[in-house]
């Protein structure tokens, strides 16, 4: 009996030699710099229009659905994470056989920087990049359909990994 304790214990064990961590639900480091958090609307310099509100209504959503920092909406917050969406394009990537496209890939880059609003410090600076495939469709409205489900995925992964960039150990 004591053989299976020391086996059901042996991968906390691994777990805690190899620096792994489980991600943080109270704001991580974030806490030493503020509770508060303005997320102006990003700056978008694609061509594709409203990413950037797409982009904010994602941030809000993964902010307040983690409970780790308060957003609010007013310039008053302890951080600003602000950014821009530097880049959003699509590309075929796959091909039927005779040489019609059957599947695109949509792209998009995101830079972000994460200040204190106290003495402007620098505390995260990155760039996330995401794609998504979608189906081509002969149906114009059927494949914008397609092209805005992509969209919204990656702008959720977008979200999610700014906040896990932000509010863990960095």
């Amino acid at each position: 009996m004591k053989g299976f304790y020391i086996f059901a214990l042996l991968p906390l064990f691994l777990l805690a030699g190899c620096g792994y961590h489980f991600p943080s639900r109270d704001g991580g480091p974030l806490a030493v710099y503020g509770e508060s958090i303005t997320i102006p609307i990003f700056a978008n310099k694609t061509q594709k229009a409203n990413l950037e509100i797409l982009l904010a209504n994602e941030l809000l959503d993964e902010f307040h659905r983690k409970r780790g920092v308060k957003v609010i909406d007013t310039e008053g917050g302890d951080l600003r994470l602000s950014g821009t969406i530097t880049s959003y394009g699509t590309a075929a990537v796959s091909y039927s056989a005779t040489d019609t496209v059957k599947e695109y890939r949509a792209t998009m880059a995101v830079g972000a920087v994460l200040k204190s609003n106290r003495d402007g410090k620098v505390i995260w600076k990155g760039t996330v990049s995401r794609s998504q495939d979608f189906p081509a469709n002969t149906d114009i409205a059927l494949q914008r359909n397609s092209e805005d489900a992509a969209i919204r995925e990656i702008l959720g992964k977008v979200a999610q990994e700014l906040y896990l960039n932000i509010t863990n150990d960095f």
